[in-house]
C-alpha cells in the first residue's frame, strides 16, 4: 500500500514517462514501523468482544444502543477482521473507548465500568412507554440533575 502526498516530488519520480516531475510522493506502508504505543494484535472482531465484555453489555444491548441486530454483533465479533468504518463512531461512543483503542492503533486499558444494571433495566422499559410518558420521565430526570448541579455549584 502506498500514500501519495501532493506537492512533494520524489527523486526520480516522473509521470507517464516523460520529463516531469510527478507531483506526489509515494511512501511504502509494508516496511512502515508500527508505532510503540499500538500493541494490539488480533482481528476487530477479537477486540470488539473483549471491551464489549468489559463494559458489561450483550451483544443484544449492545446490538440495540448501535441500531443493528444481536446476529450483526455476532458477525462482527467472530468473522470481522476489519472495522465496520459506519459504525464505528457510535460503538466507540457508546463503549467509552477512542476507535483507536476499538480498531487497535492503542490498547484498550481494561478497567470494568460499573454499571447499575437495575437503572439501565428500568431505562429499558421507558423505551416501550408511548413518547409523551417518556418525555416526562426525561424531564424529570434533566430537572434532578440541574438540581444537583446546583447545590454541587454552591
Amino acid at each position: 500500500m502506498s500514500i501519495q502526498i501532493p506537492g512533494r516530488t520524489p527523486k526520480g519520480a516522473y509521470n507517464r514517462g516523460d520529463e516531469t516531475p510527478h507531483a506526489a510522493l509515494v511512501i511504502d506502508m509494508r516496511n512502515r514501523q508500527k508505532d510503540p504505543h499500538a500493541p494490539e494484535k488480533g482481528s476487530f472482531g477479537e477486540r470488539l468482544r473483549r471491551i464489549r465484555q468489559a463494559r458489561g453489555f450483550s451483544q443484544e444491548q449492545l446490538g440495540r444502543e448501535v441500531g443493528i441486530s444481536q446476529r450483526m454483533m455476532a458477525y462482527y465479533e467472530n468473522h470481522a477482521e476489519k472495522a465496520p468504518a459506519h459504525h464505528l463512531m457510535r460503538l466507540a461512543d457508546i463503549l467509552r473507548v477512542s476507535i483507536d483503542e476499538l480498531v487497535g492503533y492503542r490498547t484498550f486499558s481494561e478497567k470494568p465500568v460499573k454499571r447499575n444494571s437495575r437503572l439501565w433495566s428500568r431505562l429499558r422499559k421507558v423505551e416501550s412507554l408511548p413518547p409523551r410518558e417518556q418525555k416526562k420521565i426525561l424531564d424529570h430526570i434533566q430537572d434532578l440533575i440541574d438540581k444537583q448541579k446546583l447545590e454541587g455549584a454552591r
